[in-house]
């Protein structure tokens, strides 16, 4: 949403590390067993159930075996947790549209893995990046070579805004540099030309960097960002901006662009809970209840009273009252029924654009699992937005997306099943990042040093 300055963003949140970053441990036992717990497997082939009575192994961050408790032996030395046949056990949860801090913008000394805690303690073991940034390459570095505990990462290219260049020139040698330096998407933002953002593409296609974008808008239809073909579709309201041009008959304006979308096989990311926060900002009582959730505690001062007394969708001239957002949000609950009707449950992702104004990292998550359920999808369906889908998109299937030997052990667990209501996920009693148990006491006592921090 371009309507957002990076200002409102969770940039914002630089502030939160004015004081020496918390230190984790870092070590842990080579092997863990998860023994008799229930396995959600998040296999669209296999069952939509559960399989009771299962020990899962994992040994140097991936899943070595899987079998009934009563087959598989624990090996010696391994950090047992028993589930009691009580435990659910399914893929970690990747959010696909995140807003991290760029290091240049903190203090020095932070710490990336202060920020990964706010996703941990919800089950996020991945996440996509839609805004890269310089220093993201040594976070992933980091991560992956097990130096911090914290979520596997994918990003874009930084923002590609129109009004950022020029001359074509200009946008070429950016695209160029970044080929250079690594970054394996493009994030196409703010155009308003035709012409720019067909030579964006042009570009991406001889670079081989995909696109991920929002839609060429506006006076424009959503078929011309389409012919482009690009990988993901940033945005559902992204479809219902470049479609909808009356509350007369908005199903009917929207049927064709739809089955447009579900035929092109491209790739759409949610951020339905969007909506729901400016609704909540745009009435007074809603929002202070906003500022009073729980999960603001961890949001430090400076940036809670920035988004009590700076906030742009507060301003008069923002359009629009909580009522037609909340009219908005259905129509794009709708946008996500209607594809699923059209078969396109298998190109929907989890993305909750967290880091806008009053959508929190990582506790974003439930409310667009929340959502997508609301809008038609089963638990399962909405499960498969944040776990299966990710890794095909990723072609990462070999790795991730389901709990299955020889992938690589990232987990949640729970003590009832999410598959029945998807609000269980909200707090996990485990997490399992690239191998390493994080218990329950390890992430509330995370959540904790934030929200002690900002109580002084």
């Amino acid at each position: 949403m371009r309507q957002v300055a990076f200002s409102a963003r969770w940039v914002l949140v630089g502030l939160l590390f004015l004081s020496a970053p918390t230190v984790y441990a870092k070590t842990a036992p080579d092997t863990l067993a998860l023994v008799n717990v229930r396995v959600i497997s998040m296999d669209p082939d296999a069952s939509r159930t559960t399989t009771k009575r299962q020990t899962v192994i994992v040994k140097g961050g991936r899943i070595v075996e899987i079998g009934r408790a009563d087959k598989v032996s624990v090996p010696n030395g391994a950090e047992v947790i028993n589930g009691r046949n009580k435990v659910y056990v399914l893929p970690g949860l990747v959010d696909m549209h995140a807003h991290n801090i760029a290091i240049p913008q903190l203090p020095e000394g932070v710490s990336a893995e202060e920020i990964y805690s706010l996703y941990l303690a919800n089950g996020v073991t991945t996440l996509f990046d839609l805004a890269g940034f310089r220093e993201i390459f040594q976070w992933r570095r980091d991560v992956r070579r097990g130096r911090v505990v914290g979520p596997d990462l994918h990003f874009t290219t930084p923002l590609i805004d129109e009004e950022d260049y020029d001359s074509l020139e200009a946008l070429e040698a950016d695209l160029r540099k970044w080929k250079a330096q690594g970054y394996e998407y493009v994030k196409s933002h703010a155009i308003r030309t035709k012409a720019f953002f067909q030579r964006v593409y042009e570009l991406a296609r001889e670079l081989d960097l995909p696109v991920v974008t929002h839609a060429l808008r506006p006076g424009f239809p959503l078929q011309d960002t389409l012919d482009q073909s690009p990988l993901m579709i940033a945005h559902v309201e992204e479809i219902l901006s470049t479609s909808v041009q009356s509350r007369d008959g908005i199903g009917e304006q929207l049927e064709e662009p739809l089955k447009s979308v579900a035929s092109s096989r491209v790739w759409v990311s949610g951020t339905l809970d969007v909506y729901e926060v400016i609704a909540d900002i745009r009435d007074d009582e809603t929002f202070r209840e906003l500022l009073n959730r729980p999960e603001m505690r961890y949001v430090p001062p400076s940036v809670r009273a920035a988004w009590e007394f700076q906030n742009r969708f507060r301003a008069p001239d923002f359009s629009g009252d909580r009522d037609f957002w909340l009219e908005a949000l259905d129509v794009k609950l709708y946008i996500v029924r209607r594809l699923v009707e059209l078969g396109a449950l298998d190109r929907l992702l989890l993305g909750t654009d967290a880091g806008v104004t009053g959508v929190v990292p990582g506790f974003s998550v439930h409310d667009e699992l929340r959502l997508l359920v609301q809008s038609g999808l089963t638990p399962w369906e909405a499960l498969l937005t944040g776990t299966y889908n990710p890794a095909v998109f990723f072609d990462r299937l070999e790795e991730s997306g389901t709990v299955e030997v020889g992938k690589r052990a990232d987990l949640v667990l729970v003590k009832r099943n999410p598959l029945k209501k998807i609000q269980r996920l909200k707090k996990p009693v485990g997490v399992v990042v690239n191998g390493h148990l994080l218990t329950k006491q390890d992430l509330e006592a995370r959540l904790e040093a934030l929200a002690s921090r900002w109580a002084q």
